[in-house]
């Protein structure tokens, strides 16, 4: 083991990246970040410069790196180039030097491959602290929001659920483009094409469109328009060729791709969404195991291409296309102004690895990604195709004297030139006969068949991804890491479904966003958001300081947020009235807890909140003022006088919306009462027949979103509080006895209690005859393979790695732990049991 030690993000690029240094290097991945903010607290600081109050978020990763570091002389820092990589770069010198003397060098690459890494450690520099500085405010910032925003969420449409300073302003895109779509309302036009012959010659006919009436656009929007102008020409016979323009179309080659065209192109060739895009582009920068990296790094925003690569690709199309397909000087593409020159665009790190040449170690996902970078930057450099365009305009003029001009465009490819490789259109008449070359100014037309047809405009098309994106890109949203993440988070709250390939905003969405944007316009506004990404390129750039530009944005931010919470709030006089009444109650409830909640409800504490919130704030919100009133109304027969008081300082309409709702709440909740007494009576006397000893043997289900232990306890808690139950909890209660039925010496006597039917819980408890049939099946397949000896050696696809010795072992551990399979888990144990033993 030697003395230097490189660390980078994934297992994939260490294994390539050791290939590469040879043995002289210990190669570790950090697995991502290994400090970040906490999850469940906000993590900063904001009177203290927003000094963020960072976490261990890897234990295991850093663990393993601390000892590693501990031997080692020189660490490289590895880490992807950009802001991303160089934070992690950061986080991991700021934990490691506490550990180690060793020396910490930051090497940058683009691409992995053997020149690129050796001059990367050849040239090792310092940490980028502005690149730093610029991640870290974008991470504060969108702490900030998310945390502080949230909550309003929370208490006026639907708990849990969050906003994102971007994410919610691509909400607004997709909410405000179906918004259109629904208010859409048709409009009427009429189409009209004719067939003319040339020279009366039956053999040369061609179809031309209406474009001009009179010289002039004009719209033709109802039928008998329409019919008027369908007549006029009918029976015209004054026709002639009225213009001809022949001219020499250059299209020019695409540019190489970049991080947004790139998921756009994927997205619409081969129906990978962004995420997918990203994950399969991250494979091929990192490398196989034959390979080195087959593309540079995949997350940029500039067009900028290395010399060595583009004279590399102009010999290898000389070479493999044709000298006529090499322009004369390479072709270049121009950055914008916010675009990240020292990175490239994406393309292939050796040209000559042409897809076909690498194809059978990549998987079809990696192939065809790979083909669409590869082929798109040898196209990009290519010469432009050249088209021959001729436009033929046809004056008929109607028994009205209207001049009607119709329209020909005939365009021929004449030279393919980049389309050769992409397979566009190329040799061939793109519209209108090849005779169309050969009319001249003033040849004779005539008409032989005038067509016109209804049509109505249609409502802009919703989303997709790859034009979310692009739409994001033209708005200076998010960056070229970040769009893959933006899209995927609207779906995975619920914001927006996709139907058909389409984003659609969902009910809750529309919700969420419409209260954004009448509450926190300003901030949610696309102008603002991306004047904040201009603002974080110039804290990269080192042209303005992190915690200057955060205090701004919140010296601005806190004033909406206040403004967005007190929206509506009451006037400071009727809290005032209402918090004295309030004081002067004398019996209080006693806490309560209700059926759903692990929390007791407590009323005079919570007066005592309200209070100190207004105390503070010296005003109480919306939702606070109807929490205040609700309370005043629940202990009105200690304050009689509540009527006088609402109307005395004119909040009598709020008194008796929520005396109402009160009152029907109440009703409610007396109802479900009177319908759980009879299973809060089985339930409590069934929990009290149950034996401690017995219990601490019982086998809980604690999965990561349910754990029956803590539900089983509290359910314990409840019965010594008397609280009441539900038809729910009663399920869920009889599913754990089931589960440990053989663990209760007393079960028929609690059954009988509990009044229920062993075959109601077959699946949790008494086995059915379905499932003790199918687990007979498991049984048998499973116990064919006892002594086995004759696995088949691993397999590795892509990056994936099959073996079917450990896949039978990890169903052989299930089945033995929970006494089942699922039917996906069942139907790969038969084929795997057919590919050895036959049917």
């Amino acid at each position: 083991m030697g003395n230097k030690l490189v660390i980078v993000e994934s297992p994939a690029k260490a294994r390539t990246i050791s290939r590469i240094l040879g043995n002289n290097y210990n190669l570790l991945a950090s697995m991502g970040h290994v400090r970040d903010l906490p999850k469940n607290s906000f993590g900063v600081e904001i009177n203290n410069k927003f000094s963020p109050k960072y976490i261990i978020s890897n234990t295991k990763a850093l663990n393993s790196l601390k000892k590693a570091s501990e031997n080692a002389d020189e660490i490289y820092l590895a880490t992807d180039p950009d802001r991303e990589g160089e934070a992690i770069a950061w986080h991991l010198k700021e934990t490691l030097s506490q550990k180690t003397d060793a020396e910490f060098n930051r090497v940058e690459f683009h691409e992995i491959t053997k020149n690129a890494i050796k001059n990367a450690f050849n040239a090792p520099r310092d940490i980028d602290k502005n690149l730093v500085d610029s991640q870290q405010a974008r991470r504060i910032l969108d702490r900030l929001v998310g945390y502080q925003v949230s909550p309003l969420l929370w208490s006026r449409i639907k708990r849990n659920i969050s906003a994102g300073r971007v994410q919610s302003v691509a909400l607004r895109m997709i909410c405000e483009r179906e918004q259109e779509i629904l208010s859409f309302i048709p409009k009427e036009y009429w189409n009209f094409t004719a067939d003319f012959l040339w020279k009366n010659d039956n053999t040369k006919k061609y179809s031309s469109r209406l474009f001009h009436i009179n010289g002039k656009k004009t719209e033709i929007n109802n039928k008998d328009e329409a019919e008027k102008i369908h007549h006029s020409l009918e029976n015209s016979n004054l026709c002639s060729i009225k213009n001809i323009k022949k001219e020499i179309v250059r299209k020019k080659s695409p540019a190489p791709f970049i991080t947004s065209t790139l998921q756009q192109t994927a997205g619409t060739t081969l129906r990978f969404n962004a995420g997918k895009t990203m994950q399969i582009a991250q494979q091929l920068y990192e490398g196989t195991e034959q390979s080195s990296g087959l593309i540079t790094y995949m997350r940029t925003d500039s067009f900028t291409l290395s010399k060595e690569a583009v004279n590399k690709c102009r010999n290898f199309i000389a070479e493999s296309i044709g000298n006529d397909f090499v322009p004369k000087k390479p072709n270049f593409f121009k950055n914008k102004s916010n675009a990240q020159e020292a990175h490239e665009a994406i393309r292939p790190t050796n040209v000559y690895n042409t897809p076909e040449s690498v194809k059978d170690y990549l998987s079809n996902d990696q192939y065809n990604l790979y083909r669409l970078i590869w082929e798109r930057f040898v196209a990009c450099q290519m010469a432009p195709a050249k088209v021959s365009r001729t436009t033929v305009d046809t004056l008929l003029t109607g028994t009205d004297n209207t001049e009607y001009t119709f329209r020909t465009v005939s365009s021929v490819t004449v030279f393919p030139g980049y389309e050769k490789l992409l397979n566009t259109k190329k040799d061939k008449n793109e519209s209108g006969p090849e005779f169309l070359t050969e009319i001249q100014n003033g040849d004779p037309a005539s008409p032989d068949k005038i067509s016109k047809e209804q049509k109505f405009t249609e409502p802009p098309p919703r989303y997709t991804e790859p034009s979310l994106i692009k739409e994001l890109e033209a708005n200076g949203i998010g960056r070229p890491s970040t769009y893959a993440t933006i899209i995927s988070t609207i779906q995975k709250r619920k914001y927006t479904v996709k139907e058909k390939g389409k984003l659609k905003p969902t009910e809750l969405g529309f919700n969420v966003n419409n209260f954004l944007i009448e509450h926190l316009d300003s901030l949610f506004n696309v102008s603002f958001t991306a004047k904040m990404e201009k603002k974080l390129d110039k804290i990269e750039e080192g042209n303005e300081n992190w915690t200057d530009m955060l205090q701004e944005f919140y010296n601005r931010f806190i004033k909406w947020l206040d403004s967005a919470k007190y929206k509506e709030a009451p006037e400071e006089e009727k809290v005032k009235a209402l918090l004295e009444k309030l004081d002067k109650i004398k019996r209080w409830d006693p806490p309560s807890k209700a059926s759903s909640s692990t929390r007791a409800k407590n009323d005079k504490t919570f007066l005592t909140s309200l209070k100190k919130q207004f105390d503070k704030n010296g005003k109480l919100s919306k939702k606070q003022w109807e929490s205040l009133l609700m309370l005043s109304v629940k202990y009105i027969d200690q304050i009689p006088e509540l009527p006088e008081i609402s109307e005395k300082f004119n909040f009598t309409e709020d008194f008796h919306r929520i005396k109402k709702q009160f009152e029907e709440k109440k009703k409610l909740n007396e109802k479900k009462a009177e319908e759980n007494k009879e299973i809060t009576e089985k339930m409590t006397k069934a929990i009290n027949s149950l034996k401690d000893e017995e219990i601490k043997n019982f086998l809980f289900n604690n999965s990561y979103r349910f754990k029956e232990e803590d539900f089983f306890n509290s359910l314990k808690v409840r019965t010594k509080q008397n609280l009441p139950f539900t038809d729910k909890q009663e399920k869920v209660f009889c599913r754990i006895l089931f589960n440990n039925k053989d663990k209760i010496s007393n079960f028929d006597e609690i059954k009988n209690i509990l009044q229920i039917n062993e075959e109601d819980y077959g699946s949790n408890g008494k086995t059915s005859p379905e499932e003790k049939s199918r687990n007979e099946e498991i049984e048998q397949l499973l116990s064919n393979f006892e002594n086995f000896s004759g696995w088949a050696k691993p397999e590795k696809k892509g990056k994936r790695t099959y073996d079917d010795k450990t896949f039978y072992d990890s169903l052989l551990k299930q089945y033995q732990s929970k006494k089942k399979l699922s039917p996906k888990q069942l139907y790969a144990l038969k084929k795997l049991a057919s590919k050895y033993f036959g049917n």
